[in-house]
């Protein structure tokens, strides 16, 4: 997979949302029909991959994992309350499952999962994991010494922890990045954009010179 087609959706930001999908169940003529609960739409809560919106016999309810509890939460959407959300109401005798193209719609669901507490947005991983390496590390260092272990036995209590691995939670890319701004107050994450300006770009004399110290120090075993 190309680097453009990886980086889809960030549009030269370092975060991506998570994408918004509508479930009407109404729509099945058998209930019989409707696929169990746990199947698809909890999982993919759970993971990360979708805000799920359902209609409702009374409205409509949205559905998104929360970051504190690591659990899905279930909320009502009152509508009325939100105008850019009446267009749900069409857009719900469009199918069974379907994503929420219209932009308006989407960031209003957005704007009140984040209120909420919930994951709405990722953090573009490809191009910034050093800093996910760093925040390990850090959080696996104090582990080491409170716990009295060892790095392997931190790391899993750090895993346990979490219902992803750790190198997709974004928790770990902002203690990194706060502890580098120790050293660089300027520093923050890496757009995709930047990643490709950089990398398409030639390397100057003065880095190539740089580049090459870096490695003659790495092989001083002096």
């Amino acid at each position: 997979m190309c680097l453009e087609t990886k980086f889809q959706g960030y549009q030269g930001e370092e975060y991506k949302v998570i994408p918004c999908m509508l479930f009407s169940p109404q729509l099945y003529e058998n209930k019989q029909d409707l696929p169990r609960e746990n199947d698809v739409e909890k999982t993919s809560i759970k993971l990360g991959r979708y805000i799920l919106i359902t209609k409702t016999e009374v409205g409509f309810e949205v559905e998104f994992l929360h970051l504190e509890s690591k659990s899905i939460e279930r909320k009502s959407l009152d509508l009325h309350a939100h105008h850019q959300l009446l267009a749900l109401e069409a857009m719900a005798r469009e199918g069974h499952l379907v994503e929420i193209k219209d932009e308006k719609v989407q960031a209003a669901i957005h704007k009140l999962v984040e209120e909420w507490g919930g994951y709405y947005r990722k953090i573009c991983r490809r191009v910034n994991r050093i800093f996910s390496a760093v925040g390990i590390l850090s959080e696996a260092l104090k582990l080491m010494n409170s716990q009295r272990c060892t790095f392997k036995a931190a790391y899993k209590l750090l895993q346990d922890r979490e219902i992803w691995p750790l190198r997709k939670v974004d928790l770990y890319y902002h203690i990194g990045l706060e502890l580098l701004r120790a050293h660089n107050p300027g520093l923050c994450f890496v757009s995709p954009l930047r990643y490709m300006e950089i990398k398409m770009r030639s390397l100057t004399r003065a880095e190539r010179v740089a580049i090459e110290a870096a490695r003659t120090n790495e092989e001083d075993d002096s």
